[in-house]
């Protein structure tokens, strides 16, 4: 949260739940890899995975500046920490994203506006002086996109090689062609609540692709066959619910 917000405002959260996912997701790939160390060497391991250590470690370049110089990375709210121009930028009827993660990038959005003489101008030569100029070159940038729309700089930029785009809300998201083709909206049937919508798998594979096998179940659905797996006999399950255990 300390660097995540505006420079003049307070510490900010990210919207999902961040250290829960990512902790997850290393448990997981933990796993993967306690299960090729067993199939190499004959010996599995214990696999831990905290909350907290997931958080420091998406720090990225941010623990790196850091650890090398011993300051606090300033937020940059929706500006890029380290490249410059790139963030949020005002059109002529709303804001668009723009991601010149490159020189290369740079130079082509630089040409799409019709701004190429900003390449030679000494506040804007390096991305180093982009970043200490950033609110004199989000200006410039700015004053091109002023002459048009939205869309018509999503189109130009995009066909130009410039990722751009504008701020999509999750229905807009859920109904994109790109989410739809990646299968990343599937539906499966409930027995108890009919067709239940929910997001895709991520992970894609050619030969084996993920499928759901079951729908969620619902809550104590499983008690009894997880409790059987652990050795109660039918009679002690049923002492458990008896005495309200489960």
């Amino acid at each position: 949260m300390s660097v995540t917000g505006e420079p003049d405002g307070p510490p900010l959260r990210a919207g999902p739940p961040i250290g829960d996912l990512i902790a997850g997701l290393y448990a997981a790939l933990g796993v993967c890899a306690a299960l090729v160390r067993r199939d190499r060497t004959g010996r599995g391991d214990t696999v831990g995975a905290s909350l907290n250590n997931a958080m420091i470690s998406m720090l990225g370049f941010l623990a790196a500046n850091c650890l090398a110089t011993g300051q606090q990375p300033a937020r940059t709210g929706n500006d890029h920490a380290i490249v410059s121009p790139y963030g949020m930028f005002r059109t002529a009827d709303g804001e668009v994203a723009i991601a010149p993660s490159s020189e290369a990038v740079y130079y082509r959005l630089l040409d799409a506006i019709g701004a190429p003489e900003l390449r030679d101008h000494p506040d804007f030569r390096s991305n180093d002086d982009r970043v200490r100029n950033r609110r004199a070159m989000n200006a410039a940038i700015e004053e091109r996109l002023k002459a048009a729309g939205s869309d018509h700089w999503i189109d130009k930029l995009n066909t130009a090689g410039v990722p751009c785009d504008r701020v999509m809300i999750l229905p807009e998201i859920f109904a994109d062609p790109q989410t739809r083709d990646q299968e990343m909206v599937i539906s499966a049937v409930h027995p108890g609540h009919g067709e239940v919508k929910m997001l895709g798998f991520p992970i894609k594979f050619r030969e084996a692709p993920c499928q759901i096998r079951r729908p969620a179940p619902d809550l104590g659905a499983d008690t009894d066959a997880v409790l059987r797996e652990l050795g109660y006999a039918a009679q002690d399950i049923a002492r458990l619910r008896e005495a309200g255990v489960v």
